[in-house]
């Protein structure tokens, strides 16, 4: 059976999800300099440009991956994207690597969950056979979304990041989804409201 099928052979994707276009870089761009004031919660240190973003997402999208936004009201409320995996070239070719951001005001509101949602189908579309994250140790927030993917901790590499004075570990979650055929076999662990009543326990 050939995995790589048209978006429109996709049966489940959250409401409001469409591929990105030009237009939506400003946003995107604004979204994701957010997590540079997060502090150690994000590997991002500083702002980056609506050019050095779109250089990068025009390169996955040339690469038949996934980038995505998620809308709702005409507004744009969190985004995600799938590369090929930084390590290995060839032989990790059918590894993925997600990044998912959501705007700050909508953090905690099932936002981050849609998107991890959405992961699965769309990388099983482009023929990625496993997904990996990198997280910092310290953003729960981002292993929540991560688990309601269903991936699970595969390694933790103690104080390889620094800000600062401080030195910070990193979490590298992971799942192999080669054996979904089609989004009806697969639905993220956490719904959203599961996902709100985790955060809000601050578990």
């Amino acid at each position: 059976m050939n995995i790589k099928r048209k978006l429109r052979d996709i049966d489940y994707l959250p409401k409001g999800l469409r591929e990105y276009t030009e237009n939506d870089l400003a946003d995107m761009v604004e979204i994701f300099n957010e997590t540079a004031l997060t502090g150690i919660n994000s590997p991002v240190t500083g702002p980056v440009s609506i050019e050095e973003l779109g250089f990068y997402l025009n390169y996955y999208k040339k690469d038949g991956l996934p980038v995505y936004v998620l809308e709702r009201a005409e507004k744009l409320l969190g985004w995600l994207s799938i590369n090929r995996f930084s390590w290995g070239t060839k032989v990790c070719g059918n590894t993925g690597e997600v990044s998912i951001y959501v705007r700050k005001a909508f953090y905690g509101r099932g936002v981050g969950c849609r998107l991890a949602q959405a992961c699965i189908p769309l990388a099983r579309a482009s023929g990625i056979e496993t997904l990996v994250s990198w997280v910092m140790a310290d953003n729960v927030d981002s292993q929540l979304i991560t688990q309601a993917m269903g991936s699970e901790l595969w390694c933790r590499l103690p104080k390889i990041a620094r800000f600062g004075d401080k030195r910070a570990d990193v979490l590298l979650y992971g799942r192999d989804i080669a054996h979904i055929a089609s989004a009806k076999d697969e639905k993220v662990s956490l719904e959203p409201r599961e996902y709100i009543k985790v955060l809000q326990s601050g578990v």
